[in-house]
């Protein structure tokens, strides 16, 4: 069974929600479990994001991208770790 790259979850997790798919308040809460399961999954507690299928090793566009869905989702802690 093949598995879904990180990376598409992640591009797709952003369209959707700049495109205005995402607007009664039970997909807003899809949205922020899916936010919050990409968070668990991919940031690590010292702000690094890390690439699952490579090792774990963190790129600066991981670190960009992590950076600009914080701020779509209004994460500011999780903006501020990434940051760090």
């Amino acid at each position: 069974m093949k598995t879904i790259p990180s990376r598409v979850i992640a591009v797709l997790t952003l369209v959707a929600g700049l495109c205005g798919i995402v607007t009664a308040s039970a997909d807003e809460r899809r949205v922020d479990r899916a936010w919050e399961a990409y968070v668990d999954r991919f940031i690590t507690d010292e702000g690094r994001v890390i690439d699952t299928g490579n090792g774990n090793i963190s790129h600066s566009e991981g670190q960009g991208w992590g950076m600009m869905l914080a701020q779509h989702y209004g994460d500011q802690q999780t903006f501020h770790k990434l940051w760090q």
